[in-house]
């Protein structure tokens, strides 16, 4: 919202977004991950959510609807990982493997109703999955998303500001 990059490690731009968040404390319910059941009581009405809350959208088009902000949005990321602690690592890597293969990829797709980088599983996804914009999106869209980096130490200061917005009265 103010036009910084999500990843800055400017003070400054930190702040101004920290000041923003604050500004709006009078129309914001709660700073929460945890927004399935408020908007399903109707408590609050709109909420930050994953792109996996298309299912919910799916059952329930005539309340619920998912929109990615004009102003941008985060790109959201599946992860999978071999610890180097891991006391096996060839089945962890046998086990990657396999989820990769597309048609295993694709039935994640199906099942978390979320977007995939593996392009020979977008291929082996469902229509109603391939043809919604929500989920695989335009470049348009794909534009006004960033992807988050590791912020190494500057982290303390997003931690810092986090902890201002969350427990401001």
């Amino acid at each position: 919202m103010t036009g910084h990059d999500v990843n800055t490690d400017d003070p400054e731009a930190i702040r101004q977004a920290t000041e923003y968040l604050l500004s709006q404390n009078d129309a914001i319910s709660a700073f929460t991950y945890d927004t399935q059941a408020l908007i399903a009581t109707g408590d609050i009405a709109a909420g930050h959510f994953f792109v996996g809350v298309n299912i919910l959208v799916k059952e329930q088009p005539d309340t619920l609807a998912y929109v990615i902000p004009a102003e941008g949005a985060t790109m959201y990321q599946e992860n999978i990982c071999v610890l180097a602690s891991a006391p096996n690592k060839e089945n962890a890597r046998k086990f990657m493997e396999f989820y990769l293969r597309p048609e295993i990829a694709a039935l994640n797709v199906a099942q978390q109703m979320n977007g995939t980088p593996n392009i020979p599983a977008r291929e082996l996804t469902p229509d109603y999955i391939q043809d919604d914009p929500n989920i695989n999106l335009s470049p348009e869209t794909t534009s006004r998303l960033q992807v988050f980096e590791d912020l190494g130490a500057t982290i303390r200061l997003y931690d810092r500001a986090w902890n201002r917005v969350r427990t401001a009265q």
